[in-house]
């Protein structure tokens, strides 16, 4: 440790003084006394952290350190790089956690083979880069139809259903709203509504309650059955919170006619904490395909205005189940 602590210029009398903090927040037991080529890769990264942060630097950088460890380490990193921020160090932190990313810096950079694709707020960057992992090549979308209709069942088609027409909601505030969107536009998203106690455009909660999720999309051209819908709640630090997909309860769409609106509706409870929430969604011809339909970022966004539940400051992610499903078509 004392080696390690003076070639990062440590002197000796710091590392003596910081030693016990060192050791404590590097939590690798007795093996703090053991020479250094018995230590495992993550012993080490936990090592070299721990000295790093002790340092007191202007400027400090962490290259996926996160990505060793336990959940109960990765905290504590993440909490005490936030204390170093807010002590007016800089950061240069890379990783290809896109949840980390978000969760901690203001600002981040897209590398696409070397070169800078973007460089700006670090959930549109993430944005970005998430984007850029689908697919738009006609080929991957031919070859996902194909695979559903090999392995089709019909137990798990949502049918549509005649006695619920889509609601209206407002188109143009949904599109004012997006901070991007990509895919093939074969079906496109058209709005999206929360929906309590009898009201459509919910925009904020007393506290966590039972809501119902609204997700109306359009087919510009027939659509093969076998198409899911996924969604996905973030907190405000874009961290992922919870995921809603067709695929997690055995359903998908059924055939799609051209020029049909459609809407999506999903009761689920919202049990979270008082803080702001953004929701995304996309629709793809098989769960199992690179290939997007409609993919859009930022279709909503909900307040819980109290709420005695505590979360972590890293948050987590939750699989829930929606109460009901509901497909239903507009004439």
């Amino acid at each position: 440790m004392h080696l390690s602590a003076a070639v990062l210029g440590m002197s000796r009398r710091e590392a003596e003084s910081k030693a016990s903090s060192i050791e404590a927040f590097a939590d690798i037991g007795t093996f703090i006394d053991k020479p250094v080529k018995t230590y495992s890769s993550g012993m080490l990264v936990r090592l070299a952290f721990s000295i790093q942060v002790h340092l007191e630097p202007d400027i400090l950088i962490v290259d996926e350190a996160l990505s060793v460890g336990d959940m109960f380490f990765q905290q504590k990193c993440i909490a005490k790089i936030r204390e170093i921020i807010s002590q007016g160090v800089t950061l240069l932190f890379v990783s290809h956690s896109i949840n980390a990313v978000k969760s901690i810096c203001r600002r981040a950079i897209f590398l696409d083979k070397g070169r800078i694709a973007l460089d700006g707020p670090s959930e549109l960057v993430c944005e970005t880069y998430q984007n850029s992992m689908s697919s738009t090549s006609d080929i991957d979308l031919r070859h996902a139809v194909e695979r559903f209709s090999e392995a089709a069942s019909n137990e798990g088609v949502l049918r549509v259903e005649e006695q619920h027409p889509p609601q209206t909601l407002d188109q143009s505030r949904f599109e004012a709203i997006l901070s991007s969107r990509s895919g093939g536009g074969e079906v496109r998203f058209t709005g999206f509504g929360i929906s309590h106690n009898g009201k459509t455009d919910v925009t904020s909660l007393q506290k966590a309650a039972r809501i119902t999720l609204i997700l109306q999309f359009e087919a510009r051209q027939d659509i093969a059955e076998g198409a899911v819908i996924g969604l996905l709640v973030r907190d405000a630090h874009g961290v992922d919170l919870v995921a809603y997909n067709m695929n997690f309860y055995g359903k998908h769409l059924p055939r799609l006619a051209a020029d049909r609106t459609y809407q999506l509706e999903l009761d689920v409870e919202f049990p979270f904490a008082k803080g702001r929430y953004s929701f995304h969604c996309g629709i793809k011809p098989a769960h199992d395909s690179a290939y997007f339909y409609d993919r859009c970022f930022n279709t909503a966004v909900l307040d819980i205005e109290e709420n005695p539940i505590q979360w972590g400051e890293y948050g987590g992610r939750l699989l829930a189940t929606p109460h009901a499903m509901r497909l239903s078509v507009k004439r």
